[in-house]
């Protein structure tokens, strides 16, 4: 079943980009933004839980979706998981601002992923 993209938390979220392309993006620029990818995100439960009744099951068809296609391990750490998203770090520029439909441009592409996908 679908799940809402908000049970996943993002901070932001790309759209029109091919499925899991940021795998495989190091760099790129939200606006006038220059942002840099730290590494992979391996999800934790919280995206099982429906957000409307709080209450996190036994069966978690994201985790359980996730460890199905996307499981791996990270190299920063060696710690596996089930991955989707990355986390981003930017350079600071005094009253530069993100906003809803920014143009989001890929400056640097890595031709491996950012974890070793193992299923």
């Amino acid at each position: 079943n679908p799940v809402a993209m908000s049970r996943f938390r993002p901070n932001i979220v790309v759209e029109g980009a091919r499925a899991y392309d940021e795998d495989y993006w190091r760099e790129f620029q939200i606006g006038k933004l220059a942002a840099h990818v730290v590494r992979a995100n391996a999800k934790c439960p919280i995206p099982n839980i429906d957000q409307n009744v709080g209450v996190l099951t036994k069966h978690r068809p994201v985790t359980e979706a996730l460890r199905a296609t996307r499981q791996g391990v990270d190299p920063v750490n060696d710690s596996t998981g089930e991955f989707f998203g990355v986390y981003l770090t930017h350079v600071y520029e005094p009253g530069l601002t993100v906003r809803v439909g920014d143009t989001v441009e890929v400056t640097a592409r890595s031709a491996t992923r950012n974890f070793a996908l193992s299923t």
